[in-house]
């Protein structure tokens, strides 16, 4: 009988570990940079101005990609944090729609990427999504 609660002991503990491991977070991705284009983000929309994306394991690229994917949003500009807690600020002024879809963003491929900031607005329907190669 203890052994019977032992084990529903240990169950239930390794069952409400892998919920928490499992409770989602925004915008993570881990990635292996071999020269294909990777989601980093889902969909976002810039409603209050920026978002924010968060790599679960910092990885380089060498290059970035805003792509909208509904409507219409204007990236002013995108801050690249690097894991040496450097950043890179690159100002685009780009309006993204179904015309004007993708801008490609260089950066340091020699340092690896922890977290992706980018300041923007999105009409009511637009969002972007980020991708790396």
């Amino acid at each position: 009988m203890k052994l019977k609660a032992l084990l529903t002991t240990i169950v239930l503990g390794v069952s409400s570990v892998a919920t928490a491991v499992a409770a989602p977070r925004k915008a993570t991705a881990t990635v292996v940079t071999d020269g294909t284009w990777y989601a980093l983000s889902s969909p976002m929309k810039l409603s209050n101005g920026r978002d924010q994306l968060r790599l679960a394991t910092p990885a380089a690229f060498n290059k970035l990609r805003v792509q909208a994917t509904t409507g219409s949003t204007t990236v002013f500009f995108v801050n690249v944090i690097y894991a040496d807690a450097t950043n890179q600020v690159i100002t685009l002024d780009t309006k993204l729609s179904a015309g004007n879809a993708l801008v490609e963003v260089p950066v340091d491929s020699s340092r690896k990427i922890t977290r992706v900031n980018i300041s923007g607005s999105s009409d009511r329907s637009g969002s972007i999504q980020l991708f790396g190669m």
